[in-house]
């Protein structure tokens, strides 16, 4: 069993570094350690230590441990499909137990490969009966072929796994699908629509933090953005990664038309001690709602944005 742990600074002390966190009755007995742990400055620069070398152990005592995954009758799992309003909605139903400390979650992808997209579904859990429901909405917008559901994953309270892998099983599920609209074009981004300009928050007495903002104009013929992200190239040779989110961007449908330009503004702070000197936007990656990614390496096509930090 594994977990993940957050420290923080001290508020008085930011060298001193302080978590806080539960380990449930049904976890592993035991000497638990960790196996890396990882520290990063504000500026993004990170060092890691393994096991190794700090050599620490903290041991549980759970006589209640749960060390065994949920598990389903993949011969029982059912499946129906119904269409509302131009979508398709795909119910895979099957019933699992868990020894001890009860199922949890679950997780399961439905593949369409010719076109590169999936939907993606969490379950929804009936305790009394065991039956859990996985839904996927497979939208107007989507591609039209044989979409597939290849794998199912499981989780119990105690965070233990159990994965089928319904093709090796024999019970791989096909689904045809005859969409409306499918959507097989990749956003488009206008390049020379490009703007960046960076401030110094004590242009003063500079010290690297610094207000950064990029403007561009993208669109989508048809589904619409969904989400799109910035790589920036520091004058040290490493990356940052900064995303735009917008709120039309979580919405199932675009509202208005998804192919007219619109203009986006990313702005964000790079903290003190961001190394100076200059700059470069290196990509932009633009994904819509159907799944469809374009990637603009502005290094490979030979098109720099750079911008200078104090």
């Amino acid at each position: 069993q594994t977990a993940n742990i957050t420290f923080y600074p001290l508020e008085n002390d930011p060298y001193r570094l302080r978590a806080e966190f539960s380990i449930g009755r049904f976890a592993a007995n035991g000497y638990w350690m960790p196996r890396q742990i990882q520290v990063h400055d504000r500026v993004d620069n990170r060092r890691y230590e393994q096991q190794n070398q700090f050599g620490w152990l903290l041991y549980i005592d759970n006589p209640d441990e749960d060390l065994e995954p949920p598990s389903t009758n993949i011969e029982n799992i059912q499946s129906e499909i119904r269409v509302q309003d131009g979508e398709h909605i795909i119910k895979v139903i099957l019933w699992v137990w868990d020894n001890k400390s009860g199922f949890s979650s679950g997780y399961a992808q439905l593949n369409q490969d010719e076109k590169r997209q999936y939907v993606s579904s969490y379950t929804d859990y009936d305790k009394d009966t065991g039956k859990v429901t996985f839904t996927f909405t497979i939208r107007k917008y989507h591609a039209s072929g044989n979409w597939v559901l290849r794998a199912i994953s499981l989780r119990d309270v105690a965070n233990n796994q159990r994965s089928y892998d319904l093709t090796n099983l024999g019970f791989e599920l096909i689904f045809p699908i005859s969409t409306p609209n499918p959507d097989y074009i990749k956003p488009q981004l206008d390049i020379n629509s490009i703007r960046i300009q960076a401030v110094p928050k004590r242009p003063e007495a500079p010290d690297g933090e610094t207000n950064v903002f990029i403007w561009y104009s993208a669109w989508d013929n048809n589904s619409g953005l969904a989400y799109a992200n910035q790589v920036l190239l520091k004058p040290t040779g490493a990356e940052i990664s900064q995303g735009l989110w917008k709120e039309e961007f979580s919405k199932p449908y675009w509202p208005g038309r998804p192919d007219e330009p619109k203009t986006y503004q990313v702005d964000f702070v790079l903290p003190v001690g961001s190394p100076p000197g200059t700059w470069v936007l290196r990509s932009i990656t633009l994904n819509d709602k159907a799944g469809n990614t374009a990637f603009y390496n502005f290094t490979e096509l030979g098109i720099l944005r750079p911008f200078d930090v104090k």
